[in-house]
């Protein structure tokens, strides 16, 4: 059985290879980037993985369908402890994408998750990043 460090590592890998895959979903009619990574968060922290993937272009839906959400999340917690809250988040710019690293604190450690959004608004890429400092 694949150890929960080799999940995790193959998992985020799959997914940051999505965040330079173009998006033919349609628009999603979230506007605000850290608000829809903040809620994308707080939506697979209560295990509604389903609805997790509800803004995820049509390539991170095949990548990450819920099972795999739910595993990625498990693995996180494994990893971190229980999952407390989201904090600080930094928002990046590039290649018509928009990066949202969001830090989320769990029990033993935080965690950054970054939240890659297309120019569409779609998550296109979803990978384990250093958190941003609390309270920046």
């Amino acid at each position: 059985m694949p150890s929960d460090r080799r999940i995790l590592e193959s998992t985020l890998l799959s997914l940051a290879l999505l965040a330079s895959a173009s998006s033919l979903a349609a628009p999603s009619t979230a506007a605000d980037p850290v608000a829809s990574a903040k809620a994308f968060v707080e939506t697979m922290a209560q295990g509604h993985f389903s609805r997790a993937e509800a803004d995820f272009t049509a390539q991170m839906k095949q990548a990450a369908p819920p099972e795999k959400l739910r595993q990625l999340w498990q693995a996180l917690i494994r990893h971190g402890g229980a999952f407390e809250k989201t904090g600080a988040t930094r928002t990046m710019h590039e290649d018509g994408y928009t990066a949202v690293i969001v830090r989320t604190e769990f029990k033993k450690s935080p965690i950054g998750l970054e939240v890659a959004f297309d120019s569409a608004h779609r998550i296109a890429g979803l990978h384990v990043v250093r958190p941003p400092r609390a309270g920046h």
